[in-house]
C-alpha cells in the first residue's frame, strides 16, 4: 500500500516536470534562429537584419523628404530586407547641429542636413555654402561638387568622425521679407536678415549691409511672424514647405548661393558594413541624390508659380544686380580662404574648375 500511495503522489509530479523541461528545450530551439531587430530565413539558417535611423530636419514632402524616401525604397529592396530605414524626418532629433551630434556619437547611423550647420565639427565645409560661388545651372554645380571636391571634403570629415555619402540640394537661396522687393544690393541695407548660426553668414550678410541674426531652422517660421526679423534666405522648397510665404510678402530670385544638404553617416558604423552592405548603401544614396536633384529641377517653376498665385510677389534680380552682389562676396570667399591651409586648397580646386570652363566670378 505504501508503494502504491508514493506512486500516486510522485507520478503526476513526474510527468509535470518532463512537460517542463520538454517545453523549454522546444523554446530554446525555437529562440536560437530568431533576432529582435527581424531576420529572413535561408536553408533553415536565419540571417539578423540591420536597421538604420535616418535623421533630417525637413518633412517629408520637401526635396529632402523626397530623397530620402527614395532612399528607404531602394535600399530595402536590394538588400532583399537584410538592411531597414527608420525615417525620422522634420526635425524630430532636435536642430541641426544635434543632428550632427548624433551621427558623430553613432546615435544616428546617417543623416541629411545643411551643410552650413556641419561648419562647427569642419570649418572647411563652408565651401558649399559661398555665395556666388557656384553657377546657377544645376548641372556644371554637380560637375563641380562631385569630383575632387568631394573626394578632398570627404577626408577632412573622416577625421571627424562623419563619412561623406553624397551632397543632394534644397535648391538655390533666394531671398524672402515683408518689407519691400530686393532689385538691388541697396534694397537689402538695414534688413534683420535670419541666418544660419554660422561666423561666414554673419560675415557674407554684414558685406551686403544687413543686420545679420541667426536664429536656428526650427524657430525660423516664429521669427518671420512675430517679425523678430524682416526676412531671410531658403531654397524655393523650404520657403513652400515651411509656408514661409505666409508670412513673407516678398520673395527674390537670386540664386545667390546652393542651399546644400549632405547626406553622410557615422563613420565607425560605415566601417562596420561588408563590402556587399557598403554596395547597397551606395545604390540607395545614389537613388537619393538623382532624385532629389531631378525633383529641384523640375519644381522650381512650379512652385514660382505656387507664391505668385498665392499673391506673393517675386522679382528677379537682374544680371547687373548679380554682379554687384557677387563683387561684394569677395571679401567672404578670402575670409573663408583664410581659415586654413585646406580651406585655401578647396577653394582653389573650385576656381580652378570655374576657370577651366571659362566662367569669371569677379569683375577685378
Amino acid at each position: 500500500m505504501k508503494k502504491k500511495n508514493l506512486l500516486k503522489i510522485f507520478l503526476p509530479l513526474l510527468l509535470v516536470g518532463a512537460l517542463v523541461v520538454s517545453s523549454l528545450y522546444l523554446a530554446g530551439c525555437s529562440g536560437s534562429s530568431g533576432s529582435d531587430n527581424g531576420t529572413s530565413s535561408n536553408g533553415g539558417s536565419e540571417t539578423p537584419s540591420k536597421t538604420i535611423k535616418f535623421a533630417f530636419t525637413v518633412p517629408m514632402d520637401d526635396f529632402g523628404g523626397i530623397g530620402a524616401a527614395k532612399f528607404e525604397e531602394v535600399l530595402e529592396s536590394i538588400s532583399g530586407g537584410k538592411m531597414q530605414v527608420n525615417l525620422f524626418p522634420a526635425g524630430q532629433q532636435g536642430s541641426m547641429k544635434e543632428h550632427w551630434e548624433g551621427c558623430q556619437m553613432g546615435s544616428l547611423e546617417i543623416v541629411y542636413v545643411a551643410g552650413s550647420a556641419l561648419e562647427t565639427f569642419v570649418p572647411e565645409e563652408a565651401i558649399l555654402d559661398l555665395p556666388f560661388l557656384y553657377p546657377a545651372g544645376y548641372d556644371t554645380a554637380w560637375e563641380i561638387i562631385d569630383g575632387q571636391l568631394s573626394e578632398e571634403l570627404n577626408k577632412l570629415m573622416n577625421e571627424k568622425g562623419f563619412e561623406l555619402l553624397g551632397i543632394a540640394p534644397y535648391g538655390y537661396n533666394q531671398f524672402h521679407n515683408s518689407v519691400k522687393e530686393i532689385k538691388s544690393l541697396s534694397d537689402l541695407a538695414g534688413m534683420k536678415i535670419r541666418i544660419i548660426p554660422s561666423p561666414l553668414k554673419i560675415h557674407q550678410f554684414e558685406a551686403w549691409g544687413t543686420n545679420p541674426t541667426p536664429i536656428e531652422f526650427s524657430e525660423l517660421y516664429t521669427a518671420l511672424q512675430q517679425k523678430v526679423v524682416d526676412g531671410g534666405e531658403n531654397s524655393l522648397s523650404v520657403i513652400k514647405t515651411q509656408k514661409v510665404y505666409e508670412v513673407q510678402d516678398y520673395i527674390t530670385i537670386s540664386d545667390h548661393s546652393l542651399f546644400m544638404g549632405i547626406l553622410a553617416a557615422n563613420k565607425g558604423w560605415y566601417d562596420s558594413l561588408t563590402d556587399e552592405e557598403k554596395g547597397w548603401l551606395k545604390e540607395a544614396v545614389q537613388a537619393n541624390i538623382d532624385t532629389q536633384r531631378e525633383v529641384a529641377k523640375a519644381e522650381r517653376e512650379n512652385i514660382i508659380e505656387f507664391f505668385k498665385d498665392y499673391g506673393v510677389t517675386v522679382t528677379y534680380l537682374s544680371d547687373e544686380a548679380k554682379q554687384e552682389f557677387a563683387e561684394k562676396s569677395k571679401s567672404t570667399h578670402e575670409m573663408y580662404a583664410s581659415q586654413s591651409e585646406a580651406s585655401q586648397k578647396l577653394l582653389d580646386i573650385v576656381y580652378g574648375e570655374l576657370e577651366a570652363r571659362g566662367i569669371k566670378l569677379f569683375e577685378n
